[in-house]
């Protein structure tokens, strides 16, 4: 219900029509095949509690009010032995209390037809992968106006929304961070407990 309440706040923010865009972190390769440790984006995270990599969210502050999507990987356990298992298509949803979810590679198409018609676009500017993928969004768009596409003509920065509200902590988050606390004090304890001169 946390990462509920942060995408409703978000949509009160922003006028009727925007839709924003939302990318997890990038994938990182070490060398050959072999990946870094992965690490979510915090904003990412902030908004929608997923921690896989190959997401996207993407929120609509509709006529009928807010809506929220989610792009994921679907099930594959060839992958899914290699890389942790997925939430997947099916499941994601009621996991993560989002109205929709589609594959990850559906991404592209989908977002067309998100977009059509939107007051605005919100991502973060700092992300230029998310730049890139809205920005081929828009261009199609523009193509399509004599099919009857709308195209957006507002772009906004989402990191300036989003770092203002993580300044402020619900009790959800106050409640973690006082156990993160209790559980750092425990095991500073017993290593000096367990630390003897000369070690």
């Amino acid at each position: 219900i946390e990462y509920t309440n942060r995408r409703q706040a978000l949509m009160q923010q922003l006028p009727q029509g925007a839709v924003a865009v939302i990318q997890c972190a990038p994938v990182h390769i070490r060398n050959g095949d072999v990946e870094h440790d992965y690490r979510q984006d915090s904003s990412f995270y902030y908004l929608s509690g997923m921690v896989e990599s190959n997401t996207t969210l993407v929120l609509v502050n509709g006529v009928d009010g807010p809506s929220s999507s989610i792009f994921c990987l679907s099930k594959d356990k060839l992958q899914e032995i290699w890389h942790g298992r997925r939430l997947g298509v099916d499941a994601a949803p009621h996991a993560l209390m989002m109205d929709k979810a589609y594959a990850s590679e559906s991404l592209g198409e989908k977002l067309i037809e998100l977009l059509d018609g939107a007051t605005q676009v919100v991502y973060g500017f700092s992300r230029g992968d998310t730049g890139e993928i809205v920005q081929q969004s828009l261009s199609k768009l523009r193509s399509l106006t004599r099919q009857g596409k709308i195209c957006p003509t507002q772009i906004v920065d989402l990191d300036p929304l989003v770092d203002a509200m993580r300044l402020l902590k619900s009790a959800a988050e106050i409640d973690q961070m006082a156990l993160a606390n209790d559980i750092s004090v425990t095991a500073h304890k017993h290593a000096m407990s367990a630390c003897k001169v000369g070690m």
